[in-house]
This record gives structure tokens, C-alpha cells and sequence, in this order.
């Protein structure tokens, strides 16, 4: 399906010039709750409301299997086709502006990041390990940001002046690696949380939620320190933070399809995926929308991008 792989990236810096982080906070109503983009057992894009209403096709005017969308949703990074990941290219969400990205031979982008202002990729390049490189979306300056090792899902930060990715150590029972951020101008780097499969960035920048192998979810402070335990039982390791930071929205398999899910392929009982939402705050995981869903790509949009 749409399950990311790796990838990686960051930023130029002129000398002599000032770097403004990007501002974010203009982006949406504080009130905005945004919808739930995610994929349907029928391998169709589709968007709801957090609460499961308002359920309707996610459609794009090109081809577009979407791997990632810029802060304010109205760019999106696409690949061409699934599961062989042949190009990755960019447009806005309206289809206009559509441009294919070059990257350097060896490039791994099915799990490619773009940056919050959509003018920037990164991603894990293969061909001497596992580095996290970041290129322009016109495929200018390509450039390595991590070098040595095993790293893979990096993600931007929402001021786009950081990254996270998972530096795989020594594998424990639920977690491949640590999860690591990096400043991208000093490449000053440091690990946060430890036994991780996948990281992301909350939309203030201040924590960041994991997820293990053994499908729980946590959240850490970028400082460091405890982590706290947000949901268990995530079906794939693929999770998205709502625009307002206080909700996580993930997949999980049911022991049954409770009454009114739509099933496209009818199967036992225990067969029946869904999207669930829980609050970071007060965590009590409930399921959303009468879709069953595939075991695949999970994105949470402002409203006015999903539209």
C-alpha cells in the first residue's frame, strides 16, 4: 500500500544573510480542526472530520499517490505509482504547477518529506548506507545532511530549520533506532527518545510523538526526558498529529467491524482496520468514520486544503 519507506533533507543558509524561520502560526484558525485524509479498503483517497462526519473523496486532478503535503496542505509531493516507487514529482493541490523532481541515483523517496514552505525534499539516498540527503523542488543543489550509518524517516520541523529521522542502533524487541534531531544549519544533532520505527514533529515544534514496532505510540519533549504513553495498539507505524497539536490521529485493527462500517472486501471478523483519534492530553483512543481503511498512508489537513 502507501506505507512509507525513508527519507531525508534541510536548508541552505547564505553567509552574511539572515535566516527567518518560516511563520506558522497564521496558517489556520486556532479553532480549525481539519480533516482526516487517509485510504479506503478500496485503495481510494478519501477526507472526514475528526469526528467521522463530513466523509468525502479525496480527489486529485492528477495522478498522485501523495507522500507529503507542505504545512499548509495546499502543496503536495507525490509519487507516481505503488508499491514501485519509480519518481517522485510536486504540484499544488489543484494540479497546476506540476513538476517532477530529480534526485540523485540511488535515492529511496517513497517516504520522501517536503518542507513546510513546499520548496524543499528530503530524503534516505542508499547508495553509500543509509543518508539523509534534502534537494530543491526544482532539483537544484542536492545536498547530504546526514552522512554515515542507517537513518530513514526524516521529517521537517514546522519552522523548517529542523529535522527528525530514526537512526537505527541495536534493534530492541519493539524499536529499530533513536530518534534523533537536527538543527540543519549547524547540523548539531541530539536523540530525544530511543526504540522507534517513526517520528513526527507536533505543530508548535515542541514535542515529538513516536511510534514503536509493537504499535505504541508516545510523545516527547524536543528537550528530551520522560516520554508518555499516548495509544497502543496501532495497526501499521504511521500516525499524523492534528493542525491544532492536541490530537493524533492513527490506524488500528478491530477484533470486530462494529455495525454500519462500510466494507468494500468482507472478510473474518478480526479483519477490520479503521482510523482512530485520541486526545495527547486526556488519551482515550475512539474509532472515526464508517470506512474500513488499508494499512496505509495517514494525513491530518487544514480544512481549507482538504477541501
Amino acid at each position: 500500500m502507501r506505507v512509507g519507506l525513508i527519507a531525508l533533507g534541510a536548508t541552505l543558509v547564505l553567509v552574511g544573510c539572515r535566516h527567518e524561520p518560516e511563520r506558522t502560526a497564521s496558517l489556520q484558525a486556532p479553532r480549525d480542526l481539519g480533516m482526516i485524509v487517509f485510504v479506503g479498503e478500496d485503495n481510494r483517497d478519501y477526507a472526514m472530520r475528526p469526528s467521522g462526519e463530513g466523509l468525502r473523496p479525496f480527489a486529485f486532478r492528477r495522478w498522485c499517490v501523495p507522500l507529503d503535503f507542505s504545512l499548509d496542505g495546499r502543496v503536495v509531493a507525490c509519487a507516481t505509482s505503488w508499491p514501485e516507487i519509480d519518481d517522485v514529482y510536486v504540484m499544488n493541490r489543484d494540479g497546476s504547477d506540476w513538476r517532477r523532481v530529480p534526485l540523485p541515483r540511488g535515492s529511496v523517496v517513497a517516504d520522501a518529506s517536503l518542507s513546510p514552505d513546499g520548496r524543499q525534499l528530503i530524503f534516505t539516498n542508499a547508495r553509500r548506507g543509509f543518508e539523509i540527503w534534502r534537494v530543491s523542488t526544482d532539483g537544484r543543489r542536492p545536498e547530504r545532511l546526514v552522512v554515515g550509518g542507517v537513518n530513514q524517516h526524516p521529517r521537517w520541523s514546522p519552522d523548517g530549520t529542523r529535522i527528525t529521522y530514526i537512526h537505527e542502533g541495536q534493534i530492541t524487541a519493539c524499536g529499530i533506532g533513536d530518534v534523533v534531531v537536527m538543527d540543519v544549519n549547524s547540523r548539531r544533532h541530539r536523540v530525544v527518545a530511543r526504540d522507534a520505527s517513526l517520528a513526527k514533529w507536533s505543530p508548535d515544534g515542541k514535542q515529538i510523538a513516536f511510534v514503536d514496532d509493537c504499535g505504541t505510540i508516545r510523545t516527547a519533549s524536543v528537550g528530551g526526558g520522560r516520554t508518555k504513553v499516548v495509544a497502543r495498539g496501532a495497526y501499521v507505524p504511521d500516525f499524523a498529529w492534528s493542525p491544532n497539536g492536541t490530537s493524533i490521529a492513527f490506524h488500528r485493527q478491530q477484533d470486530r467491524c462494529s455495525e454500519g462500517v462500510k466494507r468494500v472486501f468482507p472478510g473474518p471478523p478480526s479483519d477490520c482496520t479503521r482510523v482512530f483519534v485520541v486526545s495527547t492530553i486526556a488519551p482515550n483512543p475512539r474509532p472515526v468514520g464508517t470506512v474500513a481503511t488499508s494499512s496505509a498512508a495517514l494525513f491530518w489537513l487544514p480544512s481549507s486544503a482538504a477541501g
